[in-house]
């Protein structure tokens, strides 16, 4: 059973109500593409801005002597 995710439903329902059988497939596959492809720049931007917060939530000051960190 393939899983069909939130967001190809939503790609699906707009093409569906944008495009009412006068455009070529040609068309629909163009635009379900690119539709795709925002979505994926979308969580990878989403995913880099959590990596970065979580990068900047976990680091240590630079005067914390950290247990496992040598000392110069």
């Amino acid at each position: 059973m393939e899983t069909i995710y939130s967001s190809e439903q939503l790609i699906e329902e707009l093409l569906t109500t944008t495009y009412d059988g006068s455009h070529s497939t040609r068309q629909k596959h163009v635009l379900r593409e690119a539709l795709r492809s925002l979505v994926r720049l979308a969580k990878a931007e989403q995913m880099l801005e959590i990596r970065t917060d979580v990068k900047k939530i976990t680091q240590l000051p630079d005067d914390t002597v950290h247990p496992y960190r040598e000392v110069d």
